[in-house]
């Protein structure tokens, strides 16, 4: 296969994830989802939860996913059908249809969602285990093989987007292999990048750094939770999907440990974000699942909204948004 004809690493996420839209609708035709919102015109995420009988953060994996393949509608707050669900999922012969074409095993799709195992960051941060063991941080594939190729990947991406060129000094949180500084000074060589991350990651991200002959980027190991020392001199950083692992309370700790730092920074905070209405992009929706957690142990996919008013929250007081892309600046 020529590269001009190779799929982008995106497709093929979404053609692999493909069946969890059925999953996802199968559980809501089980629960009489459609029936039950209908019946109360309009309902929130909570009472959602209550009748899907799942707990909140992973009824709102499901009803993102409904969003997105617009079988709900979300505004105010509040989740009603929208005219594809009236027209053909509120026909009960038409539901069973669905229920008898779906019906294949999926019962590790529904264990996540009805009993959601702890994600390795929460065990890693809990000290209930160490990376290596949990992450497999020494792992090619995580740290310098596809995962760290898409990095740079989205890192030249983010350069073509936002232009550092008044910047000097870059500093990526939780930056894994560093392949997020290493594209973006690809295009801007001028910039100086430390990547942030815990010790154990930090020694490897050194590794991959000396192999890619990048002298102008290093390494400062710590925790991003417990006393960070960030440098004072960066003037932009980045959070490139690292805050969708954590739950709401934890993006806060997160993001005033960095506002505390600086009298003045500009922060790229760089998701999967959700639009608004929840109804895409589809495939962001895939890593909700991906990231789902117990409650109180969850991370999320935010929408750009949910972003927005977190960092004015926290106290940044100049917020606006791009594709996949949130900016805060204070100062």
């Amino acid at each position: 296969m020529t590269e001009d004809s190779s799929l982008p690493l995106d497709n093929i996420n979404m053609i692999l994830w493909s069946k969890t839209y059925g999953y996802v609708l199968e559980i809501a035709l089980e629960k009489d989802l459609f029936f039950a919102v209908e019946r109360q015109t309009a309902v929130s995420l909570e009472r959602l939860a209550e009748i899907l009988e799942m707990p909140l953060m992973s009824a709102r994996v499901i009803a993102q996913y409904l969003c997105g393949l617009k079988l709900l509608n979300f505004n105010d707050s509040e989740f009603s059908n929208s005219e594809l669900s009236k027209n053909y999922l509120l026909n009960e012969a038409f539901s069973r249809e669905i229920e008898a074409f779906s019906a294949r095993t999926f019962t590790n799709f529904k264990d996540q969602l009805y009993h959601p195992v702890p994600q390795p960051w929460y065990e890693i941060k809990n000290r209930d285990n160490n990376i290596a063991n949990v992450h497999g941080i020494s792992n090619d594939f995580f740290m310098a093989g596809t995962q760290h190729n898409w990095r740079v990947q989205k890192g030249k991406e983010l350069a073509g987007q936002f232009d550092f060129s008044g910047y000097s000094y870059l500093l990526d949180i939780g930056g894994a292999s560093g392949g997020w500084a290493m594209g973006i000074r690809s295009v801007y060589p001028h910039l100086r990048c430390d990547i942030f991350d815990l010790p154990d990651v930090t020694a490897i991200t050194k590794l991959v750094i000396e192999k890619n002959g990048d002298n102008n980027t290093g390494v400062i190991p710590g925790d991003m939770f417990n006393d960070p020392q960030y440098p004072v001199d960066a003037d932009v950083i980045l959070l490139a999907n690292v805050l969708h692992d954590w739950t709401r309370s934890d993006m806060i700790t997160i993001l005033k440990n960095i506002y505390v730092a600086y009298p003045q920074i500009t922060l790229l905070v760089s998701e999967l974000f959700i639009e608004d209405n929840w109804q895409g992009p589809l495939l962001h929706m895939i890593q909700s699942i991906l990231i789902l957690g117990p409650d109180q142990k969850s991370g999320w996919q935010p929408s750009y909204s949910e972003m927005e008013d977190i960092l004015k929250e926290v106290g940044f007081g100049k917020v606006r948004r791009e594709l996949n892309l949130v900016i805060a600046k204070k100062g």
